[in-house]
């Protein structure tokens, strides 16, 4: 990815108001940009809080599209979708029976990372409670 400086100083200045965004009191907001990968990830206390694509158009614009998005929702405060989708993953693999494995190995799985939002609250919920 090349990226000039005015394509630059308006990135910087899209993460600053995401960091914003996620920041609290007395936590430290650590940005982390893979020009390779083109994505943007944010840790407050060492914990991912958001992932974002970097798109640059035309005139030297910058926009960040973000990737599972973090910010609390219905109600699940700092229980994160990315938090979410890793516990369901993990009950999954560790409830899986030698048949679910076996499928999953033959026919693949959709991944939790590509199931909606909305999907992922509904089924943690279901899985593990409000």
């Amino acid at each position: 990815m090349r990226i000039n400086e005015l394509e630059m100083k308006r990135l910087l200045a899209l993460i600053e108001i995401e960091k914003d965004k996620v920041r609290q009191p007395g936590t430290d907001i650590l940005c982390f940009i893979d020009f390779r990968s083109e994505q943007v990830t944010l840790y407050r206390n060492s914990k991912r809080v958001g992932k974002y694509l970097i798109n640059l158009g035309r005139h030297s614009e910058a926009f960040l599209q973000p990737i599972n998005f973090t910010y609390p929702f219905r109600g699940h405060g700092e229980e994160s979708i990315y938090d979410m989708r890793e516990r369901l993953a993990e009950y999954d693999a560790d409830n899986w029976d030698g048949q679910s494995r076996y499928e999953t190995a033959l026919d693949g799985t959709y991944g939790w990372n590509n199931i909606s939002d909305n999907e992922v609250i509904d089924t943690y919920n279901e899985y593990f409670g409000d």
